[in-house]
């Protein structure tokens, strides 16, 4: 018995992030010891894409106790056999409040910039940002996950599409140009 603690002890501290735990530790996110998170898809053309981020709590209490999570950094990175530097790689990442698909979400679009064998941008710092008729200046816009507090558990979902010379890329499950992912599982 005293060997099984001390091992689930070993487990357990050998997996803490160094970044605060801030909830990206559940559902399919694949947390890494440094505290970053990690959402990999790859398009129909073998185009990898991954989201990588580190999540941050901040607490409000402007009105009520509220949660708010949110991504920052926030990188886009895209990579593949095929590419060689001289693409021009374009993201664009939707984040829809409370997972709400109907209404219009945030729009983060960034070109990325090649780093020898990936390209990568800072969408948190770098990407321009629209919501219908309203543009922000990169960097403005907290890009937020999830609300919590009085009301209840109201995680935000996402969207990235990549555009590539021009060329969409397909996500393979539903066949369409955006790729669908929760950076925040409610469950």
């Amino acid at each position: 018995m005293k060997n099984l603690l001390w091992l689930v002890c070993l487990v357990g501290c050998a997996t803490e992030p160094t970044a605060s735990d801030d909830g990206f530790r559940a559902g399919s996110k694949a947390d890494d010891p440094s505290g970053w998170s990690h959402v990999v898809l790859r398009s129909a053309d073998q185009v990898g894409i991954s989201i990588d981020y580190v999540s941050n709590l901040q607490e409000s209490h402007d009105y009520k106790p509220t949660n708010v999570d949110f991504a920052d950094p926030l990188y886009a990175n895209v990579w593949g056999a095929q590419l060689t530097g001289d693409e021009a790689v374009r993201v664009i990442v939707m984040n829809y409040e409370r997972c709400e698909r109907q209404v219009i979400p945030y729009a983060y679009a960034l070109d990325l910039q090649w780093y020898g064998d990936h390209f990568s941008g800072d969408i948190a710092h770098d990407a321009s940002i629209e919501r219908s008729y309203l543009k922000f200046a990169p960097g403005s816009q907290r890009f937020e996950t999830r609300y919590s507090g009085y009301a209840g558990n109201h995680p935000w979902c996402q969207d990235i599409a990549v555009v590539i010379d021009g060329v969409w890329q397909v996500d393979p499950v539903s066949n369409g140009h955006n790729f669908q992912f929760d950076m925040f599982a409610a469950r």
